[in-house]
C-alpha cells in the first residue's frame, strides 16, 4: 500500500554545495572582524576545516606582499593562532623535568637500600 500524502523526491531539493566551493561561509568568532579579501577569506577557510599547514605556508606569505595593512594583520594573526600556547609549552617542559628527577631519585634511593 502507498503512502497517499505528497512525496518530497530528492532531486526536487536543492543540492547543498561542499564548504569549501562557496563564497560565503561562517567566519569563526575572532575572524569576523578580519576584512574581507579573497585570499585571506581562503585562509580562514583551510583555517576553519583544520588545514594549518596551508595557514602556516601562506598566511606569512601573504603579510607580506599584499599592501592593505589590515589584510597583513589579520594574516600574521591568523598564523599567530595555530602556534602552541606558550604557557602550555611552559607546563609541559615543567613536567618532563619533574618527571626526569623523580625517576632519577627513585633510582638513586634504590640503588641506596640494596645490601
Amino acid at each position: 500500500m502507498l503512502a497517499s500524502g505528497p512525496v518530497t523526491a530528492a532531486a526536487d531539493q536543492p543540492e547543498k554545495e561542499p564548504a569549501s566551493s562557496t563564497d560565503d561561509f561562517e567566519r569563526p568568532a575572532f575572524a569576523k572582524r578580519f576584512p574581507r579579501h579573497p585570499e585571506l577569506d581562503a585562509l580562514v577557510r583551510a583555517f576553519e576545516e583544520g588545514n594549518y599547514a596551508r595557514v602556516r605556508v601562506e598566511a606569512p606569505a601573504l603579510a607580506e606582499r599584499v599592501e592593505d595593512a589590515a589584510v597583513a594583520e589579520a594574516a600574521r594573526e591568523l598564523r599567530k593562532r595555530i602556534d602552541p600556547d606558550p604557557l602550555a609549552s611552559v607546563l609541559l617542559a615543567v613536567t618532563g623535568v619533574l618527571l626526569l628527577f623523580l625517576v632519577v631519585w627513585f633510582y638513586a634511593q634504590q640503588a641506596g637500600h640494596s645490601h
